[in-house]
């Protein structure tokens, strides 16, 4: 009859709903308790996946590589601390568009973070020291970093290779012994907003980088 032929089609518009949600749903992984390591849980995330860290159960002595798009890499439960194993190497390596990493502290490394040939990645409210450098972008566009802490690091908080149109905003980089922030090889159109520079060698250097813009940035105790 009627009202049970409005009742199945009810129910199917419910499960086809339901179905469609699923569908769209991203996976969701926490390390340790689903993986061993970040990297095992890197290698093994769909495209999309969110991935939450564990603070309570570091460090994470590791060095990670990020080549899947779209991840969200987040620290539960405080600030997760990943050190590297290796002084040749970056901590965290970024070859993937679209990634968030927020909230780590990252320690130890060649770079800290190394954002490479990508673009739409956010770097956010992380802790990057005691390492070499703070954080790379290589033939990176169109990236936002932001509220992070870089320092004290033995050379750069910030270098720039090659990459453009990318937004920096409330960063504070602060005993960086050669510099604060380094543009090089053509790194144009990129945004600097109140970000806080103290203490290095050389607070900004621009080299064949042109139409750089700096805004109400607080730079001071810098030797030039």
């Amino acid at each position: 009859n009627m009202q049970r032929a409005l009742f199945l089609l009810l129910f199917l518009a419910i499960s086809l709903g339901q179905l469609v949600i699923s569908i769209h749903k991203p996976a969701s992984i926490c390390v340790p308790k689903d993986f061993d390591s970040i990297q095992a849980a890197l290698d093994a995330a769909p495209a999309g996946a969110r991935i939450w860290i564990d603070s309570r159960q570091g460090p994470y002595i590791e060095n990670l590589v990020i080549s899947t798009a779209n991840l969200h890499l987040r620290s539960a439960n405080g600030r997760a601390i990943i050190r590297g194993d290796s002084q040749q190497n970056s901590v965290v390596h970024i070859f993937a568009d679209g990634v968030l990493f927020a909230g780590f502290r990252i320690e130890q490394g060649n770079t800290g973070i190394l954002l490479d040939r990508l673009s739409g990645v956010r770097i956010e409210e992380n802790e990057i020291r005691n390492g070499i450098q703070g954080i790379g972008l290589i033939d990176a566009t169109g990236n936002s970093l932001k509220r992070n802490h870089i320092g004290p690091n033995d050379s750069i908080g910030i270098l720039l290779q090659r990459s453009s149109q990318n937004h920096f905003a409330h960063n504070t980089m602060i005993d960086n012994t050669v510099g604060g922030v380094f543009l090089e090889q053509g790194s144009v159109e990129n945004r600097f907003e109140q970000n806080h520079i103290e203490r290095s060698d050389m607070a900004v250097r621009l080299m064949t980088s042109n139409a750089n813009f700096f805004i109400a940035n607080r730079i001071v105790e810098n030797r030039t």
